[in-house]
């Protein structure tokens, strides 16, 4: 067979999982989904890009690349969060932008938090974002210096210290308040100017702003699709990890659609936690794997001996489909 992309976009099912080795022919793959997906639909595309490769196809469809990097005067705020929609009843987003900034703070101390240091960051979260929602505006989103004040007030030196690079140090990328329009409905965030250092901070980031470009589409009923191109800065951190499992959730909660693709196969699928994201996936696509990966996918995905040549000797742009308990061989995009 071979794989239709109309009708897997038009099925708008709830997620996508592309696994391959390099040159298996993943990122063909998800250039064509992407050109297809902006010709036949006006869903919001969004495009988390670290090894910087998809920006001519992006100029190309008329979309907005966002080139991120530490010399930059380009700015993502880690503090932004969404205002001027209305909310489901059952959804608080300063709690989950507490949620996130638990996540962040633990990245950038390298270390988990106290209970009493999560308890101090709730409450100063809350009372900042509070505050701003009296009046939000994007001239008053609050930013990391705010909550460094707030923490400074209280006493916190570890959090402060940890804080303290990325509100007046190097790390100034993410210490100012966006200062770029994301309206464009095609967006790819480039990140492979920045420093391994600050990489995964940056994606954290990047997740968030897509995030607050999810919610204003849900507010007016449309779809959005996420893509996330190769994970291994987050496979590489529990923490990060952990986020992006949630912030998933909350995608497909709020009508965006997330296509995730790796080369990372045998780490992704040997973590119980991560397990989850293949079992999430409507679309389950394999390429040709590296050398020992063919027997963890037959044992996480019950593929059997036989379906599993079509990954580990396959050509490019070929390999298995998963539909459900449906297996399969494909051989490129229809046409």
């Amino acid at each position: 067979m071979q794989i239709n992309l109309s009708d897997v976009i038009m099925s708008k099912k709830s997620g996508i999982l592309l696994l391959g080795s390099a040159g298996s022919g993943k990122s063909y793959f998800v250039k064509r989904f992407i050109a297809e997906l902006s010709a036949v639909t006006q869903d919001g595309i969004f495009v988390c890009d670290p090894q910087g490769e998809y920006a001519p196809l992006i100029s190309e469809l008329n979309g907005q690349t966002v080139k991120l990097s530490q010399k930059s005067e380009v700015y993502l705020n880690p503090m932004d969060i969404p205002f001027g929609i209305e909310f489901e009843a059952n959804e608080d987003p300063i709690a989950e932008k507490i949620s996130f900034l638990f996540t962040f703070m633990e990245l950038i101390a390298n270390d988990a938090l106290t209970s009493g240091e999560r308890d101090l960051i709730g409450s100063c979260a809350s009372k900042i974002y509070t505050e701003f929602y009296k009046n939000p505006s994007a001239e008053s989103m609050p930013v990391l210096e705010d909550l460094y004040g707030a923490l400074t007030e209280n006493g916190a030196q570890r959090l402060i210290s940890s804080l303290e690079p990325y509100v007046h140090g190097s790390c100034k990328i993410l210490s100012n308040r966006t200062n770029i329009d994301l309206k464009n409905r095609l967006v790819c965030f480039d990140t492979l100017k920045i420093g391994a250092s600050l990489q995964t901070a940056v994606m954290l980031t990047v997740m968030e702003s897509v995030w607050t470009r999810v919610s204003q589409n849900r507010a007016v009923g449309n779809v959005s699709w996420c893509f996330c191109d190769e994970l291994y800065p987050m496979l590489n951190n529990e923490q990060a990890m952990r986020y992006f499992l949630e912030i998933n959730k909350r995608f497909r909660r709020c009508g965006c659609i997330p296509v995730i693709t790796t080369q990372n196969t045998e780490s992704l699928l040997n973590f119980s936690e991560t397990e989850s994201i293949a079992d999430d996936s409507t679309f389950v696509i394999m390429f040709n794997q590296a050398r020992n990966v063919p027997k963890v996918l037959a044992e996480k995905l019950g593929i059997s001996e036989h379906l599993m040549e079509h990954v580990a000797h396959s050509a490019p742009g070929c390999g298995l489909v998963k539909l459900g308990e449906v297996i399969e061989p494909f051989r490129g995009i229809a046409e």
